[in-house]
């Protein structure tokens, strides 16, 4: 007969030992738990004392099982699981969200059990995200509060504190024009000349980096399609990219053109990732580097621009220096018509190859000017 009635230990497939329970109480029979999963237990005692714990909670009508994970972070991974199978995210969706808690989250609040997490602690996410937009520091709630909405349904926490949280306001520093006097087409003008001055400290990153940037700032494709596409999305002789539904934003396959910047990089990668060296965590830090190698004035230091200006920088010249229709230069950054537009108008992948073309002309002709 076991030491401890109902309670037992299994080895796992990958090696690691884990203490099963199997209970009944007040009338209702349990169905096995992991005990070394939910709670830590690394043995037979440890479970034995926080069966007793967990029978105290079921008898104050509480819910031992919800949000019982060790740390945040295993709450924070299982509810990105959860959205994933529900079909609420697709994976693209929660690698982003991954990206995000990693970078701005996870150190300050990661090792924490729910209940001990405080309003401070999530400030301080956010005051750490001071150079930021606010959108970008809006998805803080976003990510965490049905967690902790969750928590408070199941009495395991008092209060929901996310809602506690300041929603910062991103009119202010909406538009390109707010921030800056220059003109668009010369900013990307002079973005596009500081490319090849960028240093790398890794030098077996350096081309890959480089025309990264080119890619982005010609094209104003999604950092997160972007960083997903593949050699055999190329075919080089269209120069041509297909984007495929399962990495772009609105589940649509889309074509766009391949600027000639990139062709001779492209040309040479044998197969997968176009970058495969970059991480989405850095990208921010890298565009803010090359930005300082310009010399475009901003009307406040903290107001710079982001990586996804290029596609506002796009709409911009193409519709007001190229006199293109706003709703074809709409297509060229993959937005989806709205309305009965999307009925009744639709437009050629050769009128949106005609149209890149035009504004890549511009571009590299506006940055001749500047280094004459």
């Amino acid at each position: 007969m076991a030491k401890y009635n109902g309670i037992s230990k299994k080895v796992m497939k990958d090696g690691s030992t884990a203490i099963f329970v199997r209970f009944k109480y007040l009338n209702t029979t349990y169905p096995v738990k992991n005990f070394t999963k939910l709670f830590g237990c690394n043995t037979e005692k440890q479970a034995y004392d926080k069966l007793n714990e967990v029978k105290l909670l079921i008898s104050q009508g509480k819910n031992p099982f919800v949000n019982t994970a060790v740390t945040f972070d295993q709450l924070f991974v299982k509810r990105t699981e959860e959205q994933v199978r529900d079909g609420a995210w697709k994976e693209i969706t929660k690698d982003s969200y991954m990206l995000y808690y990693n970078k701005h989250i996870k150190k300050i609040i990661g090792n924490k059990k729910i209940e001990k997490i405080t309003i401070d602690d999530l400030n301080k996410i956010t005051t750490n995200m001071v150079e930021y937009e606010a959108s970008t520091k809006n998805i803080l709630k976003k990510l965490l509060y049905e967690i902790f909405e969750k928590a408070t349904t199941a009495k395991v926490i008092s209060k929901n504190i996310t809602n506690d949280l300041k929603r910062y306001k991103s009119n202010s520093n909406k538009n390109i024009d707010q921030r800056t006097s220059e003109d668009p087409l010369r900013i990307i003008a002079k973005i596009y000349n500081a490319i090849p001055e960028y240093q790398v400290h890794c030098k077996s990153q350096e081309q890959e980096i480089k025309m990264y940037l080119y890619f982005v700032l010609l094209t104003s494709r999604r950092v997160s399609e972007v960083l997903k596409l593949k050699k055999e999305d190329v075919v080089l002789e269209e120069m041509r990219i297909i984007s495929s539904p399962s990495i772009t934003k609105t589940n649509i396959e889309d074509h766009f053109p391949l600027p000639r910047e990139c062709l001779n990089y492209i040309e040479n990668i044998e197969d997968g990732l176009l970058f495969p060296t970059l991480k989405r965590s850095s990208l921010h830090a890298i565009f803010k580097r090359l930005l300082n190698l310009t010399d475009i004035k901003f009307l406040k230091v903290k107001r710079s621009l982001s990586l996804h200006d290029t596609r506002r920088l796009l709409m911009s010249v193409m519709v007001t220096n190229l006199k293109i229709d706003s709703t074809l230069a709409d297509t060229c950054i993959s937005h989806a018509l709205e309305g009965t537009k999307r009925y009744y108008l639709s437009f050629s992948y050769k009128d949106r190859e005609e149209a890149f073309k035009k504004y890549w002309d511009l571009i590299r002709e506006e940055a001749k000017l500047i280094n004459l």
